[in-house]
């Protein structure tokens, strides 16, 4: 991530932010080793394919079109709180039935759009040689502009029955290559693009001036910037956005935030009951505290205290396995965040960090 971000600062604009619940953004140095070996590579696979090549006398560069940031974010969606009704097995039938379709996208700055389609014609070309029949290839339209959607042929074709409904959707909206499973994260990126363009003749994209009438736009079909604020770092930033609570029900793959606070209180148990056990007349919290110079801490905000009748150490907010405790109401630490930023800049002698974490209403 240094040798990718070092000598390049990210701009208020990189990585086109606009309503997202989570987005990352890295400043690409385009002249780092790691993209130079990555175009060596690709240059060997595509080699007797000249298509990369702008002019006859340059030597084969597959990745001269990058810009200076790429990024990944997860739109806000509809689809995410449809995932988190879900326990962790049904999450993934719905998943594998609708394609993988999560409404997240990449999206890789371009500074010659030249090179970036002859490159794309490459890659589809080298695809189609290496599997012939495999994938198709169709071109899609939102308000005139076209997107490609890259899918399998036939059933069974990616040899992996899970895959038979994955879609991939492709497309150069303003300055930036849009990769993403999900159509409307392309429609809406599309959306936003035009407007922008609309408010901005002449403004450089893949994208031309809408044609339709504002009252035709989508609802995202807006100008976001004067909203948002620049990102953190000048090498990396993260932002969440009203995600926090969604991410941690996800990883921890439960559908209470109770359970998983439960389940992370009683880890502690254990160690702190093994404490008891050494050094009986004292405080389990405060021996292991002097030993690893570490507080235990209940997620719930509760104490550890000694359970003299199941002879266990539990949590006054959880309880203990033996007799669990779960609280009406409940928030995770990083719940009360509605929005957290971090960001880090590469420097000569280091780094710098910064996190901001707003509270709702703030």
């Amino acid at each position: 991530m240094l040798q990718l971000a070092s000598g390049v600062k990210l701009k208020a604009e990189s990585g086109e932010p606009h309503d997202t619940i989570a987005h990352f953004v890295m400043a690409l140095n385009r002249e780092s080793a790691p993209v130079q070996q990555a175009s060596r590579f690709l240059a060997g696979m595509m080699v007797g394919n000249q298509g990369t090549n702008v002019g006859a006398d340059k030597p084969l560069d597959p990745l001269g079109w990058l810009g200076e940031s790429i990024s990944f974010y997860a739109d806000r969606d509809p689809y995410w709180a449809e995932l988190l009704k879900l326990n962790s097995t049904e999450r993934e039938l719905k998943l594998m039935r609708d394609g993988y379709r999560l409404p997240v996208a990449l999206r890789i700055e371009f500074r010659q759009p030249l090179r970036l389609a002859l490159f794309l014609t490459s890659v589809r070309s080298f695809i189609q040689q290496s599997g012939p029949g495999l994938a198709k290839w169709d071109t899609l339209t939102h308000r005139e502009q076209p997107y490609v959607k890259v899918s399998s042929a036939r059933h069974g074709a990616a040899g992996v029955e899970e895959l038979d409904n994955v879609a991939l959707y492709y497309s150069t909206v303003g300055d930036g290559l849009i990769l993403t499973p999900n159509e409307e994260v392309m429609k809406r990126a599309i959306d936003r693009q035009l407007a922008r363009d609309q408010n901005a003749p002449g403004e450089r994209g893949g994208v031309s001036p809408p044609t339709s009438s504002p009252s035709s736009r989508g609802a995202d079909a807006v100008p976001l910037a004067k909203n948002l604020d620049s990102w953190l770092g000048d090498s990396v930033a993260v932002k969440f956005d009203h995600a926090l609570p969604q991410f941690f029900l996800w990883f921890a793959e439960v559908a209470d935030p109770r359970q998983a606070a439960q389940t992370n209180s009683w880890s502690n148990l254990p160690i702190l009951n093994e404490w008891k056990r050494r050094y009986p007349d004292r405080d389990p919290v405060e021996v292991h505290a002097r030993f690893w110079n570490t507080e235990l801490v209940c997620p719930g905000g509760g104490r550890y205290v000694w359970n003299e009748h199941w002879r266990t150490m539990e949590s006054t907010v959880f309880g203990h396995p033996g007799e669990p405790k779960l609280p009406e109401k409940f928030e995770a630490p990083l719940f009360p965040f509605a929005k957290a930023s971090f960001g880090l800049t590469f420097e000569l002698d280091g780094l710098r960090s910064r996190l901001e974490l707003l509270r709702e209403g703030k």
